[in-house]
């Protein structure tokens, strides 16, 4: 089996979509020793750092520039065909990051990774432009797509309210680094607290520094409660 994945997020740095994308190519390819990876990018990724290597991952650099190929969409109405591209035709079309391109004609079966609708549940935290490509592509990935990868059930379940879509759902949940998230890591352990200056009791946050992770929504949040409360759990 081989499969094909639009390779944005591993040629971005580390956080939320890019790592995602990371572990759910690694395992993959892991399950099956036989699959191969074709990650596709466009001429100007070249000079970019790759955020994961396989031996049986290979990266393909169209010959477009990425603005051009977008350009190119917009006028004639539709992405390019890229199955040309690809030494071999593959089994699975992966987009993996809410839009379906590079746009593979070819693939036997084609599937969307929706992380969040956080577009539409909390529109405040997503940029103008980001809103307006998110609002008018996702449904219409979904709807080329045989079948939609999501990060967690809530998200899973609001996809199929907001859009009523009838295609198969897979949570691919979690997909994170075992050697350092692991059950042998206590919120009290010692060593940890000692080693990062923190109280017995407190509350962490853990994601990136942007708009759309709402931090000052949490913030807000905290400073409403209980003083007595905030005494113990600095956040």
């Amino acid at each position: 089996m081989s499969f094909a994945i639009d390779a944005t997020p591993l040629l971005e740095k580390p956080s939320g979509i890019p790592v995602y994308t990371a572990y759910l190519v690694y395992n993959m390819l892991e399950a099956d020793k036989t699959q191969r990876c074709y990650a596709l990018a466009f001429s100007d990724d070249k000079k970019k750092p790759k955020l994961i290597t396989h031996d049986r991952l290979e990266y393909v650099y169209l010959p477009y520039k990425r603005k051009v190929y977008r350009a190119q969409a917009k006028l004639l109405g539709k992405f390019d065909d890229v199955s040309k591209h690809i030494p071999q035709e593959v089994d699975l079309a992966l987009y993996t990051d809410f839009f379906t391109w590079p746009w593979l004609e070819k693939a036997r079966k084609k599937a969307v990774v929706i992380h969040d609708l956080a577009y539409l549940d909390y529109p405040k935290s997503v940029s103008k432009k980001n809103m307006k490509a998110l609002k008018k592509l996702v449904p219409q990935s979904i709807k080329r797509s045989n079948f939609v990868i999501t990060v967690s059930e809530n998200t899973e379940k609001r996809i199929k309210e907001e859009y009523g879509t009838d295609r198969p759902t897979i949570v691919a949940s979690p997909a994170y680094n075992t050697s350092v998230f692991n059950e042998e890591i206590k919120s009290g352990d010692p060593a940890t607290l000692v080693k990062y200056s923190l109280p017995q009791e407190y509350i962490l946050h853990l994601g990136t520094l942007e708009p759309r992770k709402n931090i000052v929504g949490i913030i807000d949040a905290y400073e409403q409660l209980d003083p007595e409360l905030r005494s113990k759990h600095p956040l």
